[in-house]
């Protein structure tokens, strides 16, 4: 698996660079409906703001690079990028973020419906609950503050994963945003059984990274 992730690593390292020519430039992200959805022909929301931006500011037009939350996480922490919907950590020094929508995303966790709201004042009060979110190969400031709640984590490959196994009585929560529900093919029914948090544990604009280093490369002169 190593060594074919050096294959895919070496491939995006040359394309990364070749938008001067034209070519497209590589948009790094994950499945995460509604906003980014390989399945889809505009692949989702995030896409389709970022393509009338794109046709605005870029050089070239974009390009989705679809990978797993391990996978895209890696790549821009080695560096080999210029674009992309998955965050860097926040110690990326390199890291600069452009919104493209006012709009206020809220994101807490998913249970199976009860008649009570659901909330807590503090994590500490849902320790010993099981959670499923993105699997990520270096544990973050978020994940380790579930972690020190007591919370058990569960990785998957998909918001949509973690929603099943809410559903399917695998895990208690599932991590995500106040929109997830409005993709990842639930049912009617399904959607229905599923309850989202009052309390948040983040809040961000719907918006795209980029790398400084590229930005003379990536971005049209300022007239």
């Amino acid at each position: 698996m190593k060594k074919f992730f050096l294959l895919i690593l070496i491939f995006v390292a040359f394309s990364s660079c070749a938008f001067d020519d034209g070519s497209a430039i590589d948009v790094i992200a994950v499945d995460y409906p509604p906003y980014t959805i390989p399945s889809l022909t505009n692949n989702g929301i995030a896409f389709s703001l970022l393509n009338n931006y794109a046709k605005k500011y870029f050089k070239a037009p974009i390009e989705p690079l679809f990978l797993p939350p391990a996978r895209a996480r890696r790549l821009i922490n080695d560096g080999d990028w210029c674009v992309s919907f998955y965050p860097p950590d926040k110690t990326n020094k390199l890291s600069r973020f452009i919104p493209l929508s006012e709009n206020v995303v809220k994101i807490g966790f998913y249970r199976l419906n009860e008649h009570e709201a659901f909330y807590w004042d503090s994590l500490d009060e849902l320790k010993g609950k099981t959670v499923a979110l993105l699997r990520a190969n270096k544990i973050g400031q978020m994940h380790q503050s579930f972690i020190n709640a007591g919370l058990i984590l569960v990785y998957v490959e998909s918001i949509g994963q973690g929603l099943q196994m809410v559903l399917k009585g695998r895990v208690d929560y599932a991590f995500g945003d106040n929109l997830a529900l409005s993709g990842n093919n639930l049912t009617a029914s399904q959607r229905k059984q599923l309850q989202f948090s009052k309390t948040t544990v983040h809040q961000a604009q719907i918006g795209f990274f980029y790398n400084s280093q590229c930005e003379e490369r990536l971005f049209l002169p300022k007239k």
